[in-house]
């Protein structure tokens, strides 16, 4: 079994529901495309691109 994870926090990804959910779906798409076992937090606001966490 593996997993790939997306999360985003408030405010830091977003201040709505819809941009929080944007922000961890595009964060799960990059975790996706990675591989298996990947953690990507999503894009914040200051920073677009997602980050890998280890």
């Amino acid at each position: 079994m593996t997993v790939s994870v997306g999360p985003a926090c408030h405010p830091e990804h977003g201040t709505t529901r819809q941009q929080l959910v944007d922000a961890a779906d595009t964060a799960l798409f990059e975790a996706k495309a990675a591989g298996k076992n990947v953690v990507r937090t999503a894009p914040s606001r200051s920073n677009p691109a997602p980050r890998e966490v280890q």
